[in-house]
């Protein structure tokens, strides 16, 4: 199975993370924005990714409900000019992804909201401690490693995650906010 990844790359702990997502994993092309990146390269890049042939696009870093941003916050690398419309085995991990692609008609496996520190923990009134979030956000990207590793088709992915009154609070918000479109 072969997964494109568009990771755009902020240099911060929640960002770093992520890459627990693909590392170890076979067939794997990362095309990694970061800020050190001009505008045009990184435009090139995202064009090369979203052209590039794959079984999985994965698009991830931060964002809000208009798409996934670039590395400094400047701008939407991934927007409702360049969404990936034709394909449908698109993960979307990055804040707000699912009312990105439900307002665009994309289909996939999409975050809402997702809790990866303590500000927007306060933010969104989660009681939770820095530990809880960082051990919650390792299992997430540990559960899609496994699912790509495992080839499971994305139709089935929301499935593989459930809330019980056990999970932690930041578990709760985060797990309640996927989607499957």
């Amino acid at each position: 199975m072969k997964i494109v990844v568009l990771y755009s790359n902020h240099g911060d702990a929640d960002c770093a993370r992520l890459t627990q997502m693909w590392e170890g994993l076979e067939d794997v092309q990362v095309f990694e924005l970061t800020r050190q990146m001009t505008d045009p390269e990184q435009e090139d890049l995202v064009n090369e990714a979203l052209e590039t042939p794959c079984d999985v696009l994965l698009m991830c870093g931060h964002g809000t409900s208009y798409g996934l941003l670039s590395p400094d916050f400047s701008q939407y690398m991934i927007h409702e000019y360049c969404a990936p419309y034709n394909r449908t085995n698109v993960v979307g991990v990055f804040c707000h992804a699912s009312e990105f692609a439900k307002t665009y008609g994309l289909h996939g496996f999409y975050t809402s909201m997702f809790i990866s520190n303590i500000n927007e923990a306060v933010d969104y009134g989660v009681t939770c401690t820095t530990d809880e979030i960082e051990s919650q956000n390792q299992e997430f990207c540990q559960s899609i490693h496994q699912l790509l590793e495992d080839e499971v088709p994305i139709s089935e992915w929301i499935d593989h995650f459930h809330v019980s009154d056990e999970d932690s609070s930041v578990a709760q918000f985060n797990i309640s906010g996927l989607c499957h479109c």
